[in-house]
């Protein structure tokens, strides 16, 4: 899909300079935002992943970079359609060399694209998924941060084995970490888990917001613990989210095991999609109509 709008720092231009770090070392960070009705979904939590990972990266970010970002993003949906967003911060060009100087200047990308809503055949009947033999790469003080290097994710995709609909990427010793396109949740003994991201993984919008507040808003516990394919496989609810796709049913783990004892609770499933739903984002009469019937 072709970008409504591209912006790099402030002016209309898709090119960036072959010097910026972002193409020498995958130099940065982003953010995929969804912008409805004049404002941004999920702001204190983008805001709060951006500048961690700014902090840690030591990408300097200013409350008038935000601001600018902020007002920028808001007016993409102003009396339009809900648009998806994306804000790449690089830290900047310099000559050969990893070394950078203190003066660099951040490049900042805005990206605008038509947001097509929730898809109610992946809503209702969710992924088969496979662990991918690309592991993940591990790096305890990168884990967390939107960073721009995210080559193991799409070497997975790459790989993707067609009868699957996503692969989930994992350490060398089997423990899921998330998938390619968002984080993993199950349900186990009562309550949500999500696996920890001790040393790999994006801390995810969504994965942050039910963390922080899904038990309050569901009445369900949510907390991490460590995931592996045969957990997985038993679970009687699981799925994987983002802030793009919301929360998407895993139907299936391939190879199926044998001794597969759980039927697909659809409940706590439910309960979790409708409460994403009602975050803000635009009415779909075909999702209502799902978690209408669910409840």
């Amino acid at each position: 899909m072709k970008p409504k709008q591209v912006l790099v720092n402030g002016l209309p231009n898709q090119h960036v300079s072959v010097l910026d770090r972002s193409i020498q070392f995958g130099d940065g960070l982003f953010e995929t935002l969804i912008s409805v009705d004049g404002t941004v979904l999920h702001w204190p939590y983008h805001l709060e992943r951006l500048q961690e990972g700014a902090s840690k990266l030591q990408i300097p970010i200013s409350p008038a970079d935000i601001k600018t970002f902020y007002d920028w993003a808001c007016q993409q949906s102003d009396g339009d359609q809900a648009q998806v967003l994306k804000w790449i911060m690089t830290r900047g060009e310099t000559a050969r060399g990893y070394a950078f100087p203190e003066s660099i200047k951040p490049t900042h990308i805005y990206e605008s694209f038509p947001y097509v809503g929730f898809v109610r055949r992946q809503w209702e009947q969710g992924l088969k998924v496979r662990v991918s033999d690309v592991p993940i790469t591990q790096n305890s003080f990168l884990a967390g941060i939107k960073h721009l290097n995210r080559l193991d994710s799409v070497m997975a995709k790459k790989l993707q084995p067609q009868q699957v609909d996503e692969v989930l990427l994992a350490k060398p010793n089997g423990e899921i970490v998330e998938a390619t396109m968002g984080n993993v949740f199950w349900f186990e003994d009562g309550q949500w888990w999500t696996p920890p991201l001790d040393c790999a993984g994006v801390n995810g919008i969504i994965r942050r917001r039910l963390l922080n507040t899904g038990q309050t808003e569901t009445g369900l516990a949510f907390g991490e613990k460590v995931l592996n394919s045969d957990s997985l496989a038993q679970t009687s609810a699981a799925f994987v989210c983002n802030v793009v796709l919301g929360a998407w049913p895993i139907r299936g783990v391939d190879p199926e095991p044998p001794n597969k004892t759980k039927k697909m609770d659809w409940k706590p499933l439910r309960m979790v999609q409708r409460l994403i739903y009602d975050w803000g984002y635009p009415t779909n009469s075909e999702i209502e109509s799902i978690l209408d019937e669910a409840f």
